[in-house]
């Protein structure tokens, strides 16, 4: 197992061989590219990430312990198969699009001005997770737990209010008006 700590990595092209096994902690990595990379048993605590490509990658039992990403590429990831243990993710201005969350507890997730285009949090617990200013075209939310989670200027926001769990969520009105039409309700 290869281990690193305190350094950072600024454009590097990494492969699978390299990050394999790996731990990295307190690691900055900057415009990295780990495009179809297979993360098999690596660890990532209090790391942060900028501008790096995670498009095409395989997470198998990867940990993300206390780990920022900004302005990453991270398109159609699965999520489900990582390690669970000390789970804490952020994500600002991430393109996380066709990403999969199923299952996972993400609560206290800040996905700020990400978009989340056609992303599945099916069985997902959100609590307290923060949507704020997202894209959420054509994401699903079936029986997923949202209670606490703030959507204040989310965009494309769909939910089946009788199939997810949504106490205290935090919506503007203009959104609180279209979440309550499939009701067939008349507003004056």
């Amino acid at each position: 197992m290869k281990d690193y700590y305190e350094q950072t990595f600024e454009k590097k092209h990494w492969t699978s061989d390299e990050v394999g096994g790996g731990r990295f902690e307190a690691c900055t990595f900057q415009n990295c590219n780990f495009e179809g990379v297979n993360f098999m048993d690596v660890v990532f605590e209090d790391c942060q990430f900028e501008s790096c490509n995670f498009s095409g990658s395989f997470l198998s039992d990867i940990a993300f312990r206390t780990v920022n990403f900004n302005a990453c590429k991270m398109s159609g990831l699965n999520f489900e198969t990582i390690n669970p243990l000390g789970l804490a993710m952020t994500f600002k201005e991430c393109i996380l699009d066709y990403s999969i969350f199923t299952n996972l507890d993400v609560s206290s997730t800040d996905f700020g001005e990400s978009s989340l285009v056609d992303c599945d949090f099916s069985g997902a617990a959100l609590q307290r997770s923060d949507f704020q200013n997202c894209n959420l075209a054509d994401a699903t939310f079936d029986r997923t737990n949202l209670e606490k989670a703030d959507f204040r200027g989310a965009r494309n926001l769909r939910l089946d209010l009788a199939k997810n769990r949504l106490k205290k969520a935090v919506f503007n009105r203009e959104q609180a008006v279209e979440l309550l039409e499939r009701f067939d309700l008349v507003f004056e």
